[in-house]
């Protein structure tokens, strides 16, 4: 019924049958424009603390809230729909290049059978190959599609920057944003994006992402995402292009594949409008606390006791 009448896709069941990538790529669709990657109910709605690590249970009730949430919330809730409607899938492991953290990343592989895939042949009477894709919606700049493995390398461009998926050895694969990347904008050759990760094709299962969570969880000076907003999702998506919307600290950022356009804000406060607009799944009451708590200079707000109401 989610996937029905939250992500509009009618005959799921149907399509899996019939047309299994397609139904991969409308899933995956309905994810980047629904579900927000967005820091607030993770980390803007508390004062900075030391807190647990979101059990399983919680990672999936922002999901059927609707309200998004980080790469363990946005994948591990497509990856629950994903199994629910039989694909046959692998949770996988990322790691960030620059913090060089293993399993700081969540994403997901994907087999599907040959006869089940629709791509032409040349000959009728020619078996398809099983194929396998990545599929990653929960990352800063999540993809509107799926990656093939076995078509690497994948050229993407956000921004009017290009972006590559790449094979590194056989059990490792890797994102490279290439002089800069759409959200922080054009960078020296040298830059390394804060998107920029490896991939281990190794299964895992939820509980090797533990540490990794707890380390970002328990330390308010671990990332980024507990000092300032950081959310994004797609507007819309069309066969040749696509517009992004993201916000990052102060700014308000709108990204196509060609373009990217920035607007400064002086406070949360005035920033604040903006996320109601936009990022309309975000509770309000999380959307006041973040700007109530982000306004507060960080070492100040650190001194303070957290509790979120």
């Amino acid at each position: 019924m989610f996937i029905k009448n939250y992500y509009n896709i009618v005959n799921p069941k149907e399509l899996f049958i019939k047309d299994r990538l397609s139904l991969l790529r409308q899933l995956i669709k309905a994810s980047v424009v629904n579900m927000p990657f967005q820091n607030l109910t993770s980390f803007g709605a508390f004062l900075p603390c030391e807190r647990p690590t979101p059990q399983f249970k919680e990672m999936l009730a922002s999901g059927i809230r609707g309200e998004g949430g980080l790469c363990g919330h946005l994948n591990n809730f497509l990856n629950l729909h994903l199994q629910t409607l039989g694909f046959d899938i692998d949770h996988l492991a990322g790691c960030f290049r620059r913090t060089g953290v293993p399993n700081s990343h969540q994403l997901i592989k994907v087999r599907i059978p040959g006869y089940a895939l629709k791509y032409p042949v040349a000959n009728p009477m020619e078996s398809r190959e099983n194929k396998t894709f990545i599929v990653d919606v929960g990352c800063g700049i999540p993809l509107h599609e799926p990656i093939c493995v076995e078509n690497l390398p994948y050229t993407g461009r956000a921004g009017g920057l290009e972006f590559r998926y790449e094979r590194v050895d056989e059990n490792t694969l890797q994102r490279v944003n290439i002089n800069g990347d759409a959200i922080m904008g054009k960078m020296p050759s040298s830059y390394i994006s804060p998107q920029d990760y490896t991939i281990d094709l190794t299964p895992r299962k939820y509980a090797d992402f533990h540490g990794p969570g707890h380390a970002i969880y328990s330390n308010p000076r671990s990332v980024f995402l507990h000092q300032g907003i950081y959310c994004f999702r797609y507007l819309d998506i069309t066969e040749d292009d696509f517009e992004m919307v993201c916000v990052r600290g102060k700014e308000l950022i709108f990204i196509t594949k060609e373009t990217r356009t920035a607007q400064s804000f002086s406070s949360y406060a005035e920033l604040k409008p903006s996320l109601l607009k936009y990022f309309p799944m975000i509770s309000t009451n999380d959307v006041e606390l973040t700007v109530k708590h982000f306004s507060i200079p960080f070492e100040e707000a650190l001194k303070m006791s957290s509790k979120k109401p």
